[in-house]
């Protein structure tokens, strides 16, 4: 604001607020804030209940503030009647008399016009309908909905199954029908080494073959999840086994002998000859 310096106050407060002694003042204007912000209607009775104060220090302690309780119906008995809460705003909050009056939080917010005159007054009026202040209302939140994993994902997932139960048939995560959803669960960490780790499927592949195997790792891979987290040990390891093994293709097909062992092999055979017959 142009005219002051506001200082914010969290609504996370609210469950500061007491419950087994009467509000003070700072707290009840606290509360007030809160059904203002949170669009709640209120009811003198109300708050005279949850402040443990009496009614008419309740209006009062509105009077002073500058707030206003409105109704919708101009009846003598309005302490138990449910109201909006207006405030009003003389000369756009400047203080006055010496007294700091409340403010519309919302104008820190936005300066969208959404405000009604009259009787010379600026005020905003609540929409929600509720019998009692409530100054901690339930938020609900729909959960997030889950990406589906690829079909390399599903297949090396039910090779790690397979190879799992090749290894030890007891193993309880493919057994007593648990096996379809060990394999979903793995499918979605295998989907996050292909996605997220940018590592082939054919490389996966391989890691899982190797590693079930192996006389060590076989008995430590049993999920998708341990498979990424040991994922850097298990490709390095691999790699390093592949790349020890002799090409196939730089291996001779016939033994390659010398002349002197030709000489001797033959000599070898043509005495046989001669004895056999």
């Amino acid at each position: 604001m142009k005219s002051g310096n506001w200082i914010p106050l969290s609504k996370g407060l609210a469950k500061y607020l007491p419950t087994g002694r009467p509000y003070t003042e700072l707290e009840a204007g606290f509360s007030l804030q809160l059904d203002y912000d949170n669009g709640n209607t209120v009811t003198i009775a109300g708050y005279a209940s949850m402040w443990q104060w009496s009614q008419g220090k309740v209006k009062r302690f509105l009077d002073n503030l500058g707030w206003l309780v409105k109704y919708p119906e101009n009846t003598g008995n309005k302490q138990n009647q449910r109201g909006e809460i207006v405030i009003q705003i003389p000369e756009r909050c400047q203080p006055k008399n010496g007294q700091i009056k409340a403010i519309n939080s919302k104008y820190l917010e936005s300066s969208t016009e959404r405000y009604q005159k009259g009787n010379g007054e600026i005020t905003e009026r609540s929409q929600v309908t509720t019998i009692y202040p409530n100054p901690n209302p339930i938020k609900t939140s729909s959960p997030k909905p889950k990406k589906p994993v690829s079909d390399d994902a599903i297949r090396l997932s039910n090779l790690l199954a397979d190879m799992i139960m090749g290894n030890n048939p007891q193993n309880r995560s493919v057994n007593n029908g648990k096996r379809d959803g060990s394999v979903q669960a793995w499918a979605t960490d295998i989907d996050k080494i292909i996605r997220i780790d940018n590592q082939p499927p054919a490389t996966i592949e391989n890691v899982i073959r190797w590693s079930q195997t192996d006389t060590f790792w076989k008995v430590n891979i049993l999920s998708g999840s341990k498979l990424r987290e040991k994922w850097d040990q298990l490709s390095a390891k691999t790699l390093s086994v592949t790349n020890q093994q002799p090409s196939a293709s730089i291996l001779p097909e016939t033994p390659i002998l010398t002349a002197e062992q030709s000489a001797g092999i033959r000599q070898v055979l043509e005495r046989r000859l001669s004895n056999a017959a």
